[in-house]
């Protein structure tokens, strides 16, 4: 029959097997924290590379889209036909909010349209470039 020493000895032994067992328990659950913390740290990042790619192709699409111009600021230019000092086709903006498809005669600043009743528009605001036409490559990339 053990003595109270040896049984106090393997109490202590057991207790600290136990305590060694939840140790190495907590040590592979850090280890795996730690895996999963770099496994988030690199998806962060891919992902702010990603936003910052989009963000600037964002940018690159507004700063390709036509702006509106006011027209007391600058008329289109007279490329139409220079010497008729007529300009390309334009969206213009009415006062009144009504938008229609556009040209300017420079040296008078009048501003005409097909749809327009007389053919004359009244009280254009603004105006911008119409945008470039859709080419096979676009068309694709849109789905259409």
């Amino acid at each position: 029959m053990p003595n109270d020493k040896e049984k106090v000895v393997r109490e202590m032994h057991k207790k600290m097997m136990e305590i060694s067992t939840e140790l190495t328990k907590r040590e592979l659950r850090i280890k795996e924290l730690q895996d999963e913390m770099i496994t988030l740290a690199r998806e962060s990042i891919e992902r702010d590379i990603l936003v910052a790619k989009l963000e600037a192709e964002v940018i690159a699409m507004r700063d390709a889209m036509p702006r509106w111009v006011s027209a007391k600021d600058r008329l289109p230019r007279a490329d139409r036909k220079p010497e008729s000092g007529m300009s390309h086709d334009t969206i213009v903006l009415c006062e009144h909010g009504f938008i229609n498809i556009g040209w300017c005669q420079i040296d008078s600043g009048r501003w005409y349209s097909d749809f327009a009743k007389g053919g004359c528009l009244e009280e254009v605001t603004h105006w911008m470039p119409m945008p470039e036409p859709p080419t096979q490559e676009t068309t694709q990339e849109g789905g259409e």
